[in-house]
């Protein structure tokens, strides 16, 4: 928890996207034998980043409910905020990781405030509206995602 409350106060993620904005300077994956084992294309990118994946991954239930609002639903078919850092969860445990939130600053600010909210204890539901609630009207158009259940 003492690592997510860091990462807050590293990250000054602010910068509203309009409905034009998209962050897509070139998506490839890279695969690991599991959550617990980070892609290496992270290497290349700020520490604040590899800190936001390390909370995707410790939150893909939670990050499977939250819609993403950067426009990747549109342009990358994204069903969720937790495909901006997952591609595939596979059968034998293997992860297929995306590089697409690495150049999101919409996707790493959702993932971590909504990992930050999970930590506190707070229901899926109240992190879906509350996300929504921020992120519905000066962003682009979200994901598909369902509401939890």
């Amino acid at each position: 928890m003492m690592l997510t409350y860091l990462i807050a106060a590293m990250l000054t993620f602010s910068t509203p996207a309009s409905q034009d904005y998209y962050c897509f300077p070139g998506n490839y994956t890279e695969t690991t034998t599991s959550l617990n084992v980070l892609p290496s294309f992270l290497d290349a990118y700020e520490p604040e980043v590899k800190a936001v994946y390390k909370l995707a991954s410790a939150h893909t239930d939670v990050l499977q409910w939250i819609p993403c609002y950067c426009g990747c639903g549109q342009r990358a078919k994204h069903e969720n905020n937790k495909d901006c850092f997952i591609r595939e969860i596979r059968a034998n445990g293997e992860i297929v990781w995306d590089t697409h939130a690495a150049h999101c600053i919409n996707c790493l600010e959702i993932a971590r405030e909504a990992s930050i909210l999970a930590e506190q204890g707070k229901s899926t539901l109240f992190i879906r509206r509350h996300i929504d609630g921020k992120y519905t009207n000066a962003y682009a158009k979200p994901t598909p995602t369902p509401m939890p259940e």
